[in-house]
């Protein structure tokens, strides 16, 4: 590289004016190998470290940070030889006063960090929010667009270049791009294909936005027509028919889901024909299974391997509004965050979807509880919300077999129930407390604004004891994991999971028990098709509670290990207490 040494064979790092870029070598296409004359005219004591080390301080000084792709990239440039990313990591790591950071990164997904930055070295721009605003205050931006949207930068055969090689092409473009430092350009890059639509992609590589597939796409929403389908293809064309394949591919399925990311190509082996969410006005597959017009037969649940899978609606779960929402809720107070495009409901519809949700059997099983116990309707004041015919029936059926039942309290649970029914690991001893008594208005004869009060419980949601700060659902999980403790990867200090018990206020909340039971419980999802709000999967269908059931929220939970399949457990234990 001419200028890259002085006469003595060292790094020519001098000349730099301040505030000043250096311009980097004009070579827009690929690389090419050195001849056999370039590589004898390098000094002796030429060295790849010394040649690393000098790469890090100019893009130090280019306000550009030295991630992986970006010096794999400068470093073929100025030798010609294309190192892979161990063999970076290995030479990054050989060079003095430099180390990686992670250690330990899979592909080029690291930065090489100087022991001691260089003199003159003032901040990376992708780090610092402020120099984006005197770039937008000059007319760069002007320059910028119109050289962008006339396009001309080479095309390059590795896509995780296409940044690098539009910035480099800029540097070049005009005397104004050469002003700016690197690592401006590439921000500019940036922000010219996330946020102001100016680069768009086709192939993978960056392209003007009018020749993108992001324009195409766009363009064929607006019109309603299919995107990336040959002129005699078979596609979706109704809603009718995109609904009857989605249950006709479900059905298929063995879990009943299908991952999100594979259902064109099941569109497209399974029934012959393209899925293309063009055709219903959306540019994202994602936008087009979120929408009114799909229904409320489906949903997209995150699985723990965090892949987003498309799966049958609940029948048991909240209404969509809700679902969407989940509320967390301390002491009556809906606490919510509406994600983007959707409209947070009032407090009065959101605090209400609990006793309207609730079934006329399901109401009769909880009016049976209360009728048991006035306790049971202090835990859970909205299970007071039912018909008084329905109260009556199950009184008449259930009351009597409960108060012929044997009492049990904590201390004499039954060896038989002391360990999981599932697993059979020992149930934990946690501390029962007694529930505040609230002054309810007799169960038969509710009040008539009983249905539009928000939804309270008698104890505090306890925080995570791992101390992430996250307030999570106490009692068992499956295989005795207890939720108290976030998740097992928070438990052994390697982060949250997938299968975490955490209560997120954006995604999980609390609310009464679908099927009438008459409990506080978590609502929300552990695990795809585990809803938490329908108490367990044993309540479910009818079998009683297993110890996969969403706990019942409060310091006063209990493991339903040690509750078996007595349904009245916690109506005597509240009566007791």
């Amino acid at each position: 590289m001419a200028g890259l040494f002085n006469n003595n064979g060292l790094f020519n790092n001098t000349g730099r004016a301040k505030g000043k870029a250096q311009p980097k070598p004009r070579a827009f296409a690929e690389p090419m190998p050195m001849t056999g004359q370039a590589q004898s005219e390098q000094p002796a004591g030429f060295t790849p470290e010394m040649l690393m080390k000098w790469l890090v301080e100019s893009l130090y000084l280019d306000e550009a940070i030295p991630n992986g792709t970006l010096l794999q990239w400068y470093y073929q440039l100025t030798t010609g030889v294309k190192l892979n990313h161990q063999q970076m990591q290995n030479l990054i790591e050989s060079t003095p006063g430099v180390y990686l950071d992670p250690p330990f990164s899979k592909h080029l997904g690291f930065r090489a960090v100087l022991e001691e930055p260089p003199p003159g070295f003032r901040g990376f721009v992708e780090e610092d929010s402020d120099v984006l605003e005197s770039i937008a205050d000059s007319d760069i931006w002007k320059e910028v667009t119109e050289l962008l949207n006339k396009g001309g930068w080479p095309k390059t055969e590795d896509p995780v270049y296409k940044y690098v090689t539009v910035a480099s092409w800029l540097q070049d473009a005009s005397g104004t791009m050469q002003d700016l430092s690197f690592g401006r350009l590439l921000q500019i890059v940036r922000i010219c294909t996330h946020q102001n639509n100016i680069l768009g992609h086709r192939k993978g590589l960056l392209v003007p936005y009018g020749e993108s597939g992001e324009w195409e796409r766009l363009a064929n929403a607006r019109t309603g027509q299919p995107t990336a389908v040959k002129p005699n293809g078979t596609y979706v064309e109704t809603w009718d028919e995109l609904k009857d394949s989605l249950r006709l591919l479900l059905s298929d399925s063995q879990d009943g889901e299908l991952e999100v990311s594979k259902l064109k190509v099941k569109f497209r082996k399974s029934l012959q024909k393209e899925l293309s969410e063009t055709v219903f006005g959306h540019c994202t597959l994602s936008k087009l299974l979120s929408d009114p017009q799909l229904g409320n037969d489906f949903a997209v649940i995150l699985s723990s391997k965090a892949r987003f899978r498309l799966t049958y609606r609940d029948p048991f779960a909240t209404p969509p509004c809700i679902l969407h929402l989940a509320p967390m809720v301390f002491g009556g107070a809906v606490r919510a965050n509406a994600p983007p495009g959707l409209e947070l409901p009032s407090p009065d519809a959101a605090a209400a979807f609990a006793p309207a949700a609730v079934s006329t059997a399901a109401c009769a099983v909880a009016a049976a509880s209360a009728a048991v116990s006035p306790a049971v309707a202090a835990v859970a004041p909205a299970a007071a919300v039912f018909t008084p015919a329905a109260a009556s029936a199950a009184a008449a059926v259930y009351a009597p077999a409960a108060a012929a039942a044997p009492k049990l309290d904590v201390g004499s649970v039954p060896a038989s129930r002391s360990k999981s029914v599932v697993t059979g690991i020992p149930a934990p001893k946690i501390q029962v407390r007694p529930p505040e008594t609230t002054a309810l208005p007799d169960a038969a004869t509710p009040s008539a604004s009983s249905a539009a009060r928000p939804l309270r419980h008698s104890t505090k949601i306890p925080p995570c004891k791992m101390g992430c700060g996250q307030r999570v659902a106490p009692g068992v999980a499956k295989n005795g994991r207890p939720f108290d403790t976030c998740c097992r990867g928070c438990a052994t200090g390697k982060g949250h999971d997938k299968l975490c018990g955490c209560i997120d206020p954006s995604k999980v909340g609390v609310g009464m028990c679908k099927l009438g039971c008459g409990r506080i419980v978590a609502t929300g999802r552990v695990s795809p098709g585990q809803l938490l709000n329908t108490c367990c999967e044993g309540c479910a269908r009818g079998e009683g509670h297993n110890d996969f059931c969403g706990q019942e929220v409060g310091e006063a939970a209990v493991p339903y290990s040690a509750i078996g399949k007595d349904p009245f457990f916690y109506a005597r234990h509240s009566a007791a207490h």
